[in-house]
Formats: structure tokens, C-alpha cells, sequence
């Protein structure tokens, strides 16, 4: 399992692949993606990502005290594009993203489970 954030990783990781005839590849682009990861689904993830490190409750309570404040920032309006505006996005970026690549491994696991381990 595999995930990416660049094409030029993607090609230097495909180009040394053996026997890629005996392998399946499967591709997604998600669009509008942070928006749709409920708080469910980020506890699941949480829980998933649990196996592989320690996460404490009070680090969990944040991430989803964040997640939970990005998106009622949204719905209010509060993110906008000028003034002082512009830092509180540069900071909601950064959560949306570490909640977009924790939610895309743990969904690309899910995908593992399912279907082996026999695709990239």
C-alpha cells in the first residue's frame, strides 16, 4: 500500500516495479475530499493509525477539536481571503492535510483487506 504526492515519485516508484504484468494499479483522484471526511470516518482512521503508533487521547482530542473547528470555520464563513484571513488558512491547510493523508491510508487499507495485496 502505497501513497503518493507528487507524479515524479509515482514514476520513479512504477519504473521499478518487477513483473508488472502480475500486478494490478489502481488510481483515484478525490475531489472535494477533506470536506467529506466525517468525524467518523476520522476516529476509524485514528483508530487504524493506532496500531502503528501511540496516540494519546489528548492528542486525539485535538485532532478532533481541529477538525471539528476547520469545519465550523467553513460553515460560518470565517475563512475569507483578505487581511488576517490568509494565516488562518495557511493553518487550516496544514489540518486538512495531515487529516487527507491519515483518512487516504487508512481508506487505502481498507481497499488492501478487501482485495490483497496483489495491486499498487
Amino acid at each position: 500500500m502505497n501513497q503518493w504526492k507528487n507524479t515524479k515519485s509515482v514514476l520513479t516508484w512504477f519504473n521499478n516495479i518487477a513483473d508488472k504484468d502480475q500486478h494490478s494499479f489502481i488510481a483515484f483522484d478525490v475531489v472535494d475530499f477533506y470536506p467529506s471526511i466525517s468525524i467518523e470516518l476520522l476516529d476509524a482512521a485514528l483508530d487504524f493509525a493506532s496500531n502503528y503508533d501511540i496516540i494519546t487521547d489528548e492528542e486525539r482530542e485535538i485532532i478532533m477539536h481541529a477538525k471539528t473547528s476547520c469545519l465550523h470555520s467553513l460553515h460560518r464563513g470565517i475563512i475569507g481571503v483578505n487581511g488576517h484571513h490568509l494565516l488562518r488558512i495557511a493553518s487550516l491547510m496544514l489540518q486538512w492535510a495531515a487529516s487527507c493523508e491519515l483518512v487516504g491510508s487508512y481508506l487505502l487499507h481498507l481497499i488492501t483487506t478487501k482485495h490483497g495485496n496483489n495491486f499498487y
